[in-house]
């Protein structure tokens, strides 16, 4: 393709035979060629279960939902979202003790608390969301009141009543972390009515970002 444009520009022929307006076509015909090669060989996207994103050549089975890969396309989803936490530093020296200890207390990993902590707050006790959830693991006052936590801005109240509602949804879903992680951003009653992971962009980025902080909190506490 590359050795047919090249020869398109740099040919010089006799006007009769190539003159600007048959040039012009020439070229639109080998941008057209360009594309149905492209489109020929598409790359399909997968969305798993617990949200992770699998590419593949391979053409989806009947009743199996894949996007075709547009990396050109401007803002394409999968690419648009979620993902500068990858590169975002880490809050390894915060509230150490209080998070190793709590999680011992709720059998839940230090390397989740403080994913969850992270993406909830980026570890701001006195932070409060738009819709009033608060403190460092964004309790909801209903949650915060059920869980018997007094002050949500105090971190030691806010991450022993977070982990302790972390822990019984991992143990409600079997050790299912991505619903665990779903029920805790969008309620369990989205999680059963959906039969997993809510359809909402809101709660998949969520889980996924969870995910992927616990593991790099996993990989940096290892190594400490």
């Amino acid at each position: 393709m590359g050795k047919i444009l090249k020869c398109l520009l740099v040919f010089k022929g006799p006007k009769k035979i190539m003159n600007r307006a048959s040039y012009f076509v020439a070229l639109l015909l080998v941008f057209f060629l360009h594309v149905k090669l492209a489109v020929a060989n598409p790359i399909y996207v997968y969305e798993r279960p617990d949200g992770s994103i699998k590419f593949s050549s391979q053409k989806p089975a009947p009743g199996v939902k894949a996007k075709v890969f547009e990396a050109r396309k401007a803002g394409y989803s999968y690419f648009s979202r979620g993902t500068r936490h990858m590169s975002e530093p880490l809050f390894l020296g915060h509230y150490v003790t209080l998070i190793d200890e709590t999680a011992r207390k709720y059998k839940l990993l230090p390397a989740l608390l403080r994913a969850v902590i992270h993406t909830e707050s980026s570890f701001n006790p006195k932070a409060v969301s738009p819709k009033g959830a608060m403190g460092l693991m964004q309790l909801m006052p209903a949650t915060a009141r059920y869980l018997g936590v007094d002050d949500p801005f105090s971190p030691y109240d806010n991450i022993k009543g977070g982990a302790r509602h972390l822990s019984y949804l991992i143990g409600r879903y079997n050790g299912n972390l991505a619903y665990a992680l779903a029920a805790y951003n969008a309620g369990e009653e989205a999680v059963r009515r959906h039969g997993g992971i809510p359809p909402f962009e809101e709660t998949k980025n969520y889980v996924r970002k969870v995910l992927d902080l616990e593991r790099r909190y996993r990989l940096a506490l290892s190594a400490s």
